[in-house]
């Protein structure tokens, strides 16, 4: 298996003050991992950025650790992660075992148990700072909001009314803007269901706008998301691929047709498009990320590290 440059950490002041070799080594050769029957398995970094400072998560062979100013921690009793947030010294994951409270030292303080169902682990979670709440995108739970004073979860809006005659959606992805605005990617689980994203007041509970996605042209939702607000744009990791679209858009119903910002790789016979694995990290009206593509005559993957201007 060949692997190239495919993580890219920066300093939130200047990414030139990163130490490449540094990167390269501890993250780059550690991106996928193959089993005995060639199944590539890809260890995605995700990313949070709190207080000008930047942290990372990242799969190694005997757990999750936490990349925080030059030190590596081991997060104990991680098994599953789709998402982070950083709140106060504190580290919170969820996954497939639900929401997880850790200490910078990678202690587990606290498990917090919203007896999870199939089709219904977390996918995604945002702080709402202003009022205190972290909002969860839970698959076809709809969005549960977690209390940061009680530390409890509850169902803030099941999103059953986006269908109807029974159809079935989930939500995968959300961010939260200035107005407590939330944007969320809905991902059907059901023939003929909701495709695309919704923006829901969290200061009224009511949904406020909802833009199908335009399948012909545009394809689906991926089920497996990350979904970012910068300014009027908004952006989706749908699947490996950055789709931009417009925020105007989505609160005007439209059915949506996202600029899909390919990265192009010219370095073989066939001209392929590179995915990127994990989160987008935004510096200089540019996305930064960990781009793969799969070589399945070789059974292997090259990675590489990508930046696209958005």
């Amino acid at each position: 298996m060949k692997f190239l440059l495919s993580c890219l950490l920066f300093a939130s002041v200047s990414y030139a003050q990163i130490d490449f070799d540094r990167i390269n080594k501890t993250h780059c050769q550690n991106l996928s991992s193959q089993t005995d029957d060639g199944y590539t398995y890809i260890n995605s970094l995700h990313h949070y950025r709190a207080n000008n400072n930047d942290y990372f998560i990242q799969a190694k062979v005997d757990g999750f650790y936490l990349f925080h100013n030059n030190k590596k921690v081991l997060l104990e009793h991680l098994f599953s992660l789709k998402d982070f947030i950083v709140i106060d010294q504190t580290i919170w994951t969820i996954g497939k075992d639900g929401l997880f409270k850790y200490s910078m030292s990678g202690d587990l303080i606290k498990n917090i148990d919203n007896n999870l169902k199939e089709h219904e682990d977390p996918r995604s979670l945002v702080l709402d700072s202003k009022s205190k709440r972290v909002f969860m995108a839970s698959s076809r739970r709809g969005i549960e909001v977690f209390n940061l004073n009680n530390e409890k979860i509850t169902l803030f809006n099941s999103l059953s009314n986006i269908n109807k005659d029974g159809g079935k959606s989930a939500a995968v992805g959300l961010d939260i803007d200035d107005q407590g605005i939330l944007f969320v990617a809905m991902s059907r689980s059901s023939q003929n269901a909701f495709d695309g994203l919704i923006a829901l007041d969290t200061k009224t509970n009511n949904v406020i706008a909802k833009a199908q996605y335009n399948q012909r042209t545009s394809g689906v939702i991926f089920p497996h998301i990350r979904l970012y607000i910068k300014g009027s744009s908004i952006f989706l990791n749908n699947g490996g691929w950055i789709h931009k679209l417009k925020r105007e858009d989505i609160l005007s119903n439209k059915k949506l047709r996202p600029n899909w910002l390919a990265i192009i790789n010219n370095d073989f016979e066939v001209r392929q498009y590179l995915q990127i694995s994990g989160d987008f990290i935004f510096q200089n009206n540019n996305i930064y990320g960990c781009s793969f593509i799969h070589r399945y005559q070789q059974r292997d993957q090259i990675s590489d590290l990508s930046v696209r201007s958005i």
